[in-house]
C-alpha cells in the first residue's frame, strides 16, 4: 500500500513539474513571438527590439514604464499609449496570432538558434533550463548586446539587459497574495525605479511608484488607486507625490461583463477606446479617439479565430490590412500586408511573408517579398543543441 502511495505521489509531482515547464515554454514563446512580429513589421532591420509587449508586464522602452499591458482583459489596458503605425501594427498582430514559433524547447539540452539574413547574422537565441528556471537569451549579431528573460512557474520574473552602458534589469517578486514588487535599474540614466503593487481580495488595489538615482534618496513619484463596481474594474486614479490628480481612467462594461470603453483623461491627452462585439461575443471592432489620431480596427474571423484585420485612419494616405493564414498544424504559414491607398482609382500594394517549419514544428525560415514580388529578406533559423 505504501509503495502504491509513493508511486501515485511521484506521478502527481511529475505532473506538476511537467505543467510548470509547459507554462514556462508558453511564456518563452510569447516573448519570442513578440520579437519576431516586431522585426517582421520592421523588415528585420531592427536587430534588438526596443520594447516588448509581454503578458502580465508593462510595455517599456529603455526601461521607462508606461501603462500599457497587453490584453483586453488586463487590469490597466490602454492602447491609446501606442505611438506610430508600426507600433500599432506590431501590437495588434502580436495579439492576433496566438501561435508558437518554437513549440519544441528541450528540457535537458541548451537550444541555440542563429537567426540569419542571407548569411548575415542578425542575432542568436538561446533557450536553457537551469533547475526550475527557463532562460531565454538574445544576443545581437551586430554589437553583442544581450537581453535575457528568466521564467519560472509560467511567470517572467527577471529581465537583464547588457550593452555599452552597462547592465540594466527589471526584477519582479510576489510577496504572498497581497504584494507584488517590481524593481528596475537603467544603467544609462543611473536610475532606479521601484513599484509596489498591492492586492485586496485578489484584486489590484494600489500601485505606488518610486524613483531613486544611484547616490540619491528614494522619492515618491505617483500613486494609483483602483476602484471596482460589481467586481469589475471601473476606474483608476493617478496622483502625484503632492496628492494632485494627474490622470483618471474609466472602464465601462456591458450587461455581459464585456469591456465596451476605456476613457483616459490627463493633463497631456484625452483618449477613448471603444469596443463592439459580434453575436458570438468576439470583439468585432475597436475605435480609437486620441489627441493626435482617430482610427478604427475591424477584425476578420474564420470559425471564430482571427484571420486578419483592417486598420482605417491610422495613415493619411492609405489603410492597413493584414491577412494571415494558419495551417492545420496551428502554424502561421502566410502573412499579407496590404496598403489600400485612398486614391482614384483605388490602388492596393501588397507585401507578403511566407513561413516554413521543421518537422518538430519549430520555425525554419521566413521569406519576405516586396510589392513587385521580389525576395527582399530570406531569414533562416539554424539550430544547434548542447548538453547541459
Amino acid at each position: 500500500m505504501k509503495t502504491k502511495f509513493h508511486l501515485l505521489l511521484s506521478f502527481v509531482l511529475l505532473g506538476f513539474v511537467a505543467n510548470a515547464q509547459n507554462q514556462d515554454k508558453q511564456m518563452a514563446n510569447s516573448i519570442v513571438r513578440n520579437m519576431l512580429v516586431y522585426q517582421m513589421m520592421n523588415d528585420f532591420s531592427t536587430v534588438v527590439p526596443a520594447f516588448f509587449f509581454v503578458p502580465g508586464w508593462f510595455v517599456f522602452s529603455s526601461f521607462q514604464v508606461t501603462h500599457v499591458p497587453v490584453f483586453v482583459d488586463e487590469a490597466y489596458y490602454s492602447t491609446a499609449e501606442v505611438n506610430g503605425t508600426k507600433d500599432a501594427l506590431h501590437k495588434e498582430l502580436y495579439e492576433a496570432i496566438n501561435i508558437d514559433f518554437f513549440p519544441e524547447i528541450p528540457d535537458d539540452k541548451q537550444m541555440e538558434i542563429r537567426v540569419t539574413d542571407q548569411n548575415r547574422l542578425l542575432y542568436i537565441l538561446r533557450f536553457q533550463r537551469d533547475a526550475d528556471t527557463l532562460v531565454v537569451l538574445q544576443i545581437s549579431g551586430k554589437n553583442q548586446d544581450e537581453k535575457s528573460f528568466s521564467i519560472a512557474g509560467g511567470e517572467l520574473f527577471r529581465i537583464v539587459k547588457k550593452d555599452k552602458h552597462g547592465v540594466s534589469y527589471r526584477k519582479s517578486e510576489f510577496l504572498g497574495d497581497t504584494m507584488h514588487m517590481i524593481r528596475d535599474y537603467d544603467s544609462k540614466k543611473e536610475m532606479f525605479n521601484h513599484t509596489e503593487i498591492r492586492f485586496s481580495d485578489g484584486r489590484l488595489d494600489t500601485k505606488t511608484s518610486f524613483r531613486q538615482r544611484s547616490l540619491g534618496k528614494r522619492r515618491l513619484i505617483s500613486t494609483e488607486k483602483y476602484h471596482y463596481l460589481n467586481k469589475q474594474l471601473s476606474s483608476v486614479e493617478k496622483h502625484n507625490r503632492n496628492g494632485s490628480l494627474l490622470e483618471s481612467t474609466t472602464y465601462v462594461h456591458n450587461l455581459d461583463n464585456k469591456l465596451v470603453s476605456i476613457s483616459k483623461n490627463s493633463l497631456k491627452v484625452n483618449s477613448v477606446i471603444s469596443y463592439s462585439y459580434d453575436d458570438e461575443g468576439f470583439i468585432k471592432k475597436k475605435t480609437f479617439h486620441t489627441g493626435n489620431k482617430d482610427y478604427s480596427l475591424k477584425y476578420y474571423r474564420d470559425n471564430g479565430r482571427v484571420s486578419g484585420f483592417l486598420i482605417e485612419g491610422l495613415n493619411n494616405s492609405y489603410d492597413n490590412e493584414l491577412i494571415f493564414a494558419i495551417n492545420l498544424e496551428n502554424q502561421l504559414s502566410r502573412l499579407q500586408h496590404k496598403k489600400r491607398y485612398n486614391s482614384i482609382p483605388p490602388m492596393v500594394k501588397t507585401e507578403e511573408m511566407l513561413f516554413d517549419y521543421h518537422s518538430n514544428g519549430n520555425i525554419k525560415s521566413i521569406r519576405i517579398f516586396d510589392v513587385q514580388g521580389r525576395l527582399t529578406k530570406d531569414i533562416n533559423f539554424e539550430y544547434a543543441y548542447f548538453n547541459l
